[in-house]
């Protein structure tokens, strides 16, 4: 799923993830995830182990650091890699 211009504008329709990319060294664990959940759906994350299940809960929660993409909520907007750099508190 692809996020359009209206989901961007109104992070209080669920949660969002758009384009998120994750490696550890040279292994790369998620690459361009996007998904979205609107109020009231229940959902999970399905897959082998390794596949970035928790990478992607991980990135959500905002306890890890994603490379690229975004992911919001409506309660709170995650942080960005771009973000952070820009308040000083990439890694």
């Amino acid at each position: 799923m692809s996020l359009d211009s209206s989901h961007t504008q109104t992070p209080h329709l669920g949660l969002f993830v758009s384009g998120l990319c994750k490696s550890y060294g040279p292994v790369q664990v998620l690459a361009d995830a996007s998904f979205e959940v609107r109020p009231g759906e229940v959902v999970a994350l399905l897959g082998e182990n390794g596949a970035g299940k928790s990478t992607v809960s991980n990135i959500i929660a905002g306890s890890t650091k994603p490379d690229a993409g975004s992911s919001f909520s409506s309660w709170w907007i995650m942080p960005t890699p771009a973000s952070m750099a820009a308040a000083g508190e990439a890694g």
